[in-house]
C-alpha cells in the first residue's frame, strides 16, 4: 500500500497544506515546532480516527488537535493505493465521536465504501498494532504484542483458529473472577458465608423456644419500666413548663422595672431642661432665628471696627503737609477698603435689607470718590476739604450702623434672659439651649416607646404574682435530661427484644426451608467449584496454545532481525527474541538483557526489531513506513547505520520520513 497525496484543512497547527508522497522516501526536512508530529498523527487518524478516551490534552488527540477557530474544519484527506486500486479518503472531526465523518472513494469507479474498521480493514490490524509495526515515532520503539498482530500474523501463515483468542480469555477470566477472587469475594465465597450462616441457625432453632420465652418475660419487665419512666417523664415536663412561665415573668418584671426607672429617670431630666429654659419651650424653639441675628451682630461688628479705621486713616491724611506730584496715581488703600465695604454690604443684604443696601451704597460711592478724585499738578487746598467730608459721612455711617448693633444686641439680651443659661458669651449662650432643646424632644420620643412598653407589661397580670414556690429551672432541666436519656435507652433495648423475639418466631416457622436452602446451596457450592476448577484448566490450555502459536512465528522474526543486524553491523551482533519480543544480546559470555546497552544501541535494535516485524507481517501487501525523526539519540556512528537502513528499505517500501536536522537526512 502506498501513500499518494494528502490534504490538511485544518488539523492541531497545520492548516490549509498538501503534499505528494514519492515512491522510495518523502523526506520532510523541518525545524521543532513544524507539526512533523502532527501530519504523522493525521495519516493514522484517517485511518484509526482520534482516540479521545483520556482527560490530559497530552493524551486525548481530539482536544490536541482541534483548531482554535471554530469555524475551521477540523480534519483532510488522504489518497492512497492499495493492490492496484486509488481510494480517496476524507475524515473530518466534531467536538465528539458521533459528530465525525468519513467516507472512503473508489477513485476510478467513483464508489463509496463501508469505513466501519477502516484501518484493520486496510491493514488486517488495529490501531495499537499500526503503533507497534510501521508507525515509528520519537517516545516509543516498543513492540506491544496484541490480538490483533497474533491475528495478522496467523492469517499470513494460514493459521485460523486464534482470531478471538483476547476475547476467550477475557471472558473465561472475567468469570472465573466471579466464582472466586481475592478478599473472600465472588459466588463460592459468598455460598460458603450462606451455607454457614444456615448452618448457624439451624444450631440456633433447637432453643429457640426457651429463648423465646425469657425474652417475652424480659420483654413485660421492659414494659413497665419503660411506662414508668414516660409518666415520670410526663410529670418533669409539665414542672419544667411551670418553672418556665415562672422564670418567663420574673424576667419580665424586671424589665417592667427598668423601663419604670428609665421613665422616671427621663421625666426627672425634662423636668430640669423645662426649669432652665423657664418653661420657654415655644420661645426656646426659635433659638435658630437667634442664631442667625447673632451672625448679624458679629458682621455689624467687624463693619463699625473697619469704618473706625477708615476714619482714623482719613485724619491721618488730612493733616499731612501738601506736596507736590505729577498725575498722581489712586489711592490704592482707599479703593480696596471701599470696594470690600460694597461687598460686605451686598453680602449683608442677604440678612437684613435695609442695613445692608446702606452698606452698599456707602462703599459704592467712597470707590466713586476715590476713583474721580485724582490730583495732578500741585495739590490744591480742596483736596483737605474732600477728605474732611468724607470723615464726616463716615463718621455718620459710624453712627448709624452703632445704633444698629445696639438695637440687635438688646433683642439678643432679651431673648436669653428668659432662660436660667449662664455664659460668658453669646455663642456658648444659644448653643447651650439648642442642647437642651436636643435632650428634651430625644427625651420625649422616648417616653413615648417606655409608655408603651410599660403598658403592655402592665397588662400582664402574672408578672406581678410574688409566689415562687417552684423547683429549680436547671434542676429540672437536668433530672428530665437524665430519665429522657434512660427511657430512650429502655424503649430501644424493649424494640430490640420485640425484633429479636418476632425474628426467632420467623425463623421457627422456617426451619424446613432452611434445611432445603442448605441442600440446595451444597450443591450450587459444588457445582460453582468444578467450574472454577474447569474454567482454570480451560485458561491454562488456552495460554500455552498462545504461546505455541507465538512460537511459530518467533523464528521468521528472529531471523529478520539477524539480517537487519547483519546488514549494519555485520557478523559481529546477533540476537535472540522471544514470544513477547523481548530482545537480548549474543555476548561470548552468553546471552545479555538489552537494558544493559545505551539508548541509542537499544534504539537501532527497536528499529531493526520493528523492520523485522513488518518484514513478516506485510509479506502480501507491503504498507508504507512512517519514521517521525527517530534517531535523535543516535550517535554519528550509528545514525551512519541506521540511514543505510533506511535506504535498504526504501527499495521494498514506501517511506515518509520527518526530521529536523539536515544530517539526519537519508
Amino acid at each position: 500500500m502506498k501513500l499518494i497525496k494528502c490534504y490538511i484543512s485544518s488539523f492541531g497547527k497545520i492548516k490549509d497544506f498538501e503534499i505528494n508522497f514519492n515512491e522510495g522516501i518523502t523526506t520532510i526536512n523541518q525545524e521543532n515546532g513544524w507539526g512533523k508530529s502532527t501530519l504523522a498523527s493525521f495519516i493514522k487518524a484517517m485511518f484509526y480516527g482520534l482516540n479521545d478516551s483520556r482527560q490530559s490534552i497530552g493524551e486525548n488527540e481530539r482536544k490536541k488537535f482541534k483548531p482554535w477557530n471554530s469555524t475551521e474544519r477540523f480534519g483532510g484527506y488522504l489518497v492512497v493505493e492499495k493492490k492496484g486500486r486509488v481510494y480517496k479518503i476524507e475524515r473530518f472531526f466534531g467536538t465528539k465521536e458521533r459528530e465525525d465523518s468519513v467516507v472512503v472513494t473508489d477513485v476510478e469507479t467513483g464508489k463509496t465504501f463501508n469505513t466501519e474498521d477502516l484501518g484493520k480493514r486496510f491493514f488486517q490490524i488495529d490501531e495499537e498494532g499500526f503503533v507497534s509495526t510501521t508507525y515509528f515515532t520519537q517516545k516509543d520503539f516498543e513492540i506491544k504484542s496484541n490480538a490483533s498482530i497474533t491475528a495478522k500474523y496467523n492469517e499470513t501463515y494460514e493459521i485460523q483458529d486464534t482470531e478471538n483468542y483476547e476475547k476467550a480469555l477475557k471472558m473465561l477470566d472475567e468469570r472465573a473472577k466471579e466464582l472466586k477472587s481475592r478478599g473472600d469475594k465472588g459466588e463460592i465465597s459468598l455460598t460458603k458465608a450462606k451455607i454457614y450462616q444456615i448452618k448457624e441457625d439451624l444450631i440456633a432453632l433447637k432453643n429457640f423456644s426457651t429463648t423465646i420465652e425469657d425474652l417475652k418475660n424480659q420483654e413485660k419487665t421492659l414494659e413497665k419500666e419503660v411506662e414508668s419512666l414516660r409518666i415520670e417523664q410526663k410529670l418533669i415536663s409539665d414542672k419544667i413548663t411551670k418553672a418556665g412561665e415562672k422564670e418567663a415573668n420574673k424576667i419580665k418584671r424586671q424589665n417592667y422595672d427598668k423601663l419604670v426607672l428609665e421613665r422616671d429617670k427621663l421625666v426627672a431630666e425634662n423636668n430640669r431642661i423645662l426649669e432652665k429654659l423657664n418653661g420657654e419651650i415655644e420661645l426656646a424653639k426659635r433659638v435658630e432665628e437667634y442664631s442667625a441675628l447673632l451672625g448679624q451682630l458679629n458682621e455689624l461688628s467687624i463693619k463699625l471696627d473697619g469704618l473706625e479705621k477708615d476714619i482714623e486713616n482719613l485724619k491721618n491724611l488730612s493733616q499731612k503737609p501738601v506736596e507736590k506730584t505729577q498725575n498722581k496715581s489712586v489711592n490704592l488703600p482707599w479703593l480696596i477698603s471701599s470696594i470690600g465695604v460694597g461687598v460686605l454690604g451686598i453680602v449683608f443684604a442677604f440678612i437684613n435689607l435695609f442695613v445692608g443696601l446702606s452698606v452698599a451704597v456707602i462703599g459704592i460711592i467712597s470707590t466713586i470718590i476715590c476713583l474721580i478724585v485724582k490730583p495732578k499738578g500741585k495739590v490744591q487746598e480742596q483736596e483737605n476739604t474732600g477728605v474732611l467730608s468724607l470723615i464726616e459721612s463716615k463718621e455718620k455711617d459710624l453712627k448709624e450702623y452703632s445704633s444698629i448693633y445696639q438695637k440687635t444686641k438688646s433683642v439678643l439680651d432679651s431673648y436669653l434672659i428668659r432662660f436660667n443659661v449662664e455664659s460668658s458669651d453669646y455663642t456658648t449662650a444659644l448653643r447651650e439651649v439648642k442642647e437642651l432643646l436636643v435632650y428634651y424632644q430625644n427625651n420625649l420620643d422616648r417616653l413615648k416607646v417606655l409608655s408603651i412598653s410599660i403598658e403592655e407589661l402592665k397588662s400582664q397580670k402574672d408578672i406581678f404574682d410574688t409566689d415562687d414556690s417552684v423547683e429549680d429551672l436547671s434542676y429540672l432541666r437536668e433530672k428530665l435530661d437524665k430519665v429522657s436519656r434512660e427511657f430512650s435507652e429502655k424503649a430501644s433495648i424493649l424494640a430490640d427484644k420485640k425484633a429479636r423475639i418476632k425474628s426467632l418466631e420467623v425463623q421457627l416457622e422456617k426451619k424446613n426451608e432452611y434445611e432445603e436452602e442448605l441442600v440446595e446451596l451444597t450443591e450450587l457450592l459444588e457445582e460453582s467449584q468444578k467450574e472454577y476448577e474447569l474454567l482454570n484448566l480451560t485458561l491454562d490450555y488456552l495460554k500455552k496454545a498462545d504461546e505455541n502459536l507465538k512460537i511459530k512465528y518467533r523464528a521468521p522474526i528472529e531471523n529478520n532481525l539477524n539480517k537487519q543486524l547483519k546488514n549494519i553491523a555485520g557478523e559481529k551482533l546477533s540476537a535472540n527474541i522471544d514470544v513477547d519480543f523481548k530482545v537480548t544480546i549474543n555476548e561470548p559470555s552468553g546471552a545479555k538483557d538489552i537494558n544493559y546497552y545505551s539508548k541509542g544501541y537499544r534504539n537501532l535494535i527497536e528499529i531493526c526489531k520493528r523492520f523485522a516485524l513488518i518484514e513478516v507481517l506485510f509479506s502480501d501487501d507491503k504498507p508504507f513506513i512512517i519514521l517521525d525523526d527517530p534517531f535523535v539519540n543516535l550517535d554519528d556512528e550509528k545514525l551512519k547505520e541506521a540511514l543505510e537502513l533506511v535506504n535498504n528499505i526504501s527499495k521494498e517500501y514506501q517511506i515518509l520520513y520527518m526530521i529536523c536536522h539536515e544530517s539526519r537526512r537519508a
